[in-house]
């Protein structure tokens, strides 16, 4: 997340993300403190001197460059025993309320003998004061009656804990398997990560989150205030399906296909994703423009798709430049990019802030538009592990 007024803490992590890495001549500059503004990086910010000419330090100032590595042209695929997880949502008219079924699959490197979840709409992020998750059922045989704990919850609300018990231990390497019914009711519009409008809604880290980390086990501390929620949660293969209105679009984590009709004013749209760490909707009136985008791994092209409401500030065209610009420079500094599609939307409800989740990234109310997509794209190469959580 990139909020306005608050940008000198992680300036100069992020010129070291910027300009280091595979395949570039650049290095990480150094001598840049964490107060210091960050100085435009060429390749991205486009920007010029007064003559005209790229601006850059005089070469007499610059270290010595290293010849990089070569970028690699893909990646190790994914671990076989990774969760799988279905989710079947479907948002009512209001777009204040959607209801979900999820199985999820998930094998242990140990014996267990719970299934523990985190409902995080539940906790306190960012001074919220509404939303709400709620498991209302949890099958088949072999789970015991769930316990909510509060873990940091907000008053009035479940926890942010939901311990399922197993009625027997399940060894190590032996596939589980959960379906929780559940129900989200978004809070009205602000700088969160869930919201909604009569005629619009988005949420992300809103499904009952498994909580397992490799080495560890089960992630059970409270949830805390600030922004950007401190959740952990393993890469799952992900099957997801969204029933929503009509006249809405859907725009998720993970490649869509074509939506199709499936009752008197509905649709329904179908994402997957080979592995991702979280998932996230938005559903509205979107009018979107996709390209075919080279993102690095010799000829690879994924889909590429910018989306905005009707009437919105900023045009489809230029947010789409800016995006094909911003995967460009990093897929030369990090390697290809690293999902089966990407999207980002223009969404001035969530606040003078971007948020990044796999594959897909919101744009707030925010006077640079690219330097805030330049920002959140290079999260997808840098999601959670070693660097925290959406919203930093």
């Amino acid at each position: 997340m990139r909020r306005v007024g608050s940008l000198a803490a992680a300036g100069a992590t992020s010129v070291v993300l910027l300009t280091g890495g595979c395949g570039t001549a650049a290095r990480p500059q150094q001598g840049v403190s964490a107060a210091a503004p960050m100085p435009p990086h060429p390749a991205i910010s486009g920007e010029t001197s007064a003559a005209g000419s790229t601006a850059s330090s005089p070469a007499a100032a610059q270290p010595p460059r290293a010849t990089p590595p070569a970028c690699p042209a893909d990646y190790l695929p994914p671990a076989p025993d990774r969760p799988v997880l279905r989710l079947a949502l479907d948002v009512a008219s209001d777009h204040r309320t959607v209801t979900g079924t999820e199985t999820v699959t998930f094998t242990p490197e140990t014996a267990i003998d719970e299934l523990d979840f985190r409902l995080w709409p539940n906790g306190p992020e960012g001074g919220r004061t509404q939303g709400r998750l709620e498991v209302t059922s949890v099958r088949p045989p072999g789970t015991g009656r769930p316990r909510s704990v509060a873990a940091g919850a907000r008053p009035g609300v479940p926890g942010t804990l939901l311990v399922v018990p197993l009625t027997q231990r399940s060894p190590a390497g032996k596939p589980v398997t959960a379906v929780l019914s559940y129900t989200l009711r978004l809070p009205p519009a602000r700088l969160d990560r869930l919201g909604a409008t009569s005629t619009l809604a988005w949420w992300g880290s809103a499904h009952p989150m498994l909580a397992w980390v490799r080495g560890r086990g089960w992630v059970r501390e409270g949830a805390q205030a600030s922004y950007g929620e401190t959740q952990a949660s393993e890469a799952a293969a992900l099957d997801l399906t969204v029933t929503a209105p009509a006249a809405d679009v859907v725009l998720a984590t993970g490649l869509g296909s074509p939506p199709g009709a499936v009752a008197a004013g509905r649709r329904r749209w179908h994402f997957v994703a080979a592995a991702a760490r979280d998932v996230v909707v938005a559903v509205g009136r979107f009018r979107t423009l996709t390209r075919l985008t080279p993102v690095g791994g010799g000829a690879r092209t994924v889909p590429v798709t910018v989306a905005a409401l009707p009437g919105a500030a900023r045009s489809l065209s230029a947010l789409m430049a800016q995006l094909q610009r911003a995967l460009a420079a990093h897929a030369a500094r990090l390697g290809p990019f690293p999902a089966e599609a990407l999207t980002a939307v223009d969404l001035p409800a969530t606040g003078d802030s971007g948020v990044e989740y796999p594959g897909l990234e919101f744009i707030g109310d925010v006077e640079d538009a690219g330097f805030t997509i330049t920002h959140e794209t290079a999260h997808q190469w840098f999601y959670k592990p070693g660097r925290g959580r959406p919203g930093a």
